[in-house]
C-alpha cells in the first residue's frame, strides 16, 4: 500500500505542475494533466478495494499533505535570491511553480491550488464512499465503474467552477467529460486486472 500511496502523491503533484500546459486537438482543448490526473481515482479505488475505506481516506490525506508541502517549498525556493548565471532557469521555474507576483513575492496560483485540493478531496471521498457501499451489493466491475466515473465528473465540475471563466465553463467541462469517459474505461480495465491478480495470489 505504501507504493500505491506514494504513487498517488506523485501523480497529484506532477498533474498540478503540468496542468499549466494546454493541448489542442481538433476542437478539443484540455490540459496536459488530463491523461495523467485521472489515475488518482484508480489508485484510491484500488487502495479502498484491497485495504478498506479508512486506508483509502488515509492515502488521500497523505497526498493532500504532500501537495501542500510541495507548494510551500516551491514558494520558499522561488523567493530566495537567484544566482545571476541561472536567472533564466529560475524565471522558468517561477513561471511554472509560483506564477503569481503579489507584494513582491512569487506565489503559487492560489485559486487553482484551492480548486485542486477542494475538487480532489470531495471527489475522492465520493469515490471511496460509492465503492465501499456498492461493492457489498454488486459486482466489482459495476461498483468500480460507478465510483471512478462519478468521482472524475464531480472533480471536474468543482475544479472548473472555481478556476474557469463562466463563458468557457460549459465548453471546458464538456471537453473534459469526453476525456473522463475514455480514462474511466482505461482505469476500469487496469482496476479489474490488478485486483484480479491480487485475489488470485491470495
Amino acid at each position: 500500500m505504501t507504493i500505491l500511496t506514494t504513487l498517488l502523491s506523485v501523480i497529484l503533484i506532477f498533474s498540478n505542475i503540468i496542468s499549466t500546459k494546454n493541448i489542442q486537438i481538433s476542437n478539443l482543448s484540455f490540459t496536459a494533466s488530463s491523461f495523467i490526473y485521472p489515475f488518482v481515482f484508480l489508485i484510491v479505488a484500488i487502495i479502498t478495494y484491497k485495504y478498506g475505506a479508512k486506508e483509502g481516506i488515509k492515502s488521500v490525506l497523505i497526498a493532500i499533505s504532500s501537495q501542500i508541502i510541495i507548494w510551500l517549498l516551491s514558494t520558499l525556493i522561488c523567493n530566495m535570491p537567484t544566482d545571476p548565471y541561472t536567472s533564466s532557469q529560475a524565471g522558468a521555474l517561477k513561471s511554472i511553480l509560483t506564477p503569481n507576483l503579489t507584494n513582491g513575492y512569487n506565489l503559487p496560483n492560489l485559486k487553482m491550488a484551492f480548486g485542486s485540493i477542494l475538487g480532489f478531496s470531495i471527489s475522492q471521498l465520493i469515490n471511496i464512499g460509492i465503492l465501499n457501499f456498492t461493492q457489498k451489493y454488486t459486482i466489482k466491475f459495476a461498483s468500480s465503474t460507478l465510483a471512478i466515473f462519478v468521482a472524475m465528473i464531480i472533480d471536474s465540475i468543482i475544479f472548473n467552477i472555481i478556476i474557469t471563466p463562466q463563458d468557457l465553463l460549459l465548453n471546458t467541462i464538456t471537453n473534459q467529460f469526453i476525456i473522463r469517459v475514455f480514462m474511466t474505461i482505461l482505469s476500469i480495465i487496469i482496476f479489474c486486472v490488478f485486483t484480479s491478480k491480487k485475489e488470485n495470489s491470495n
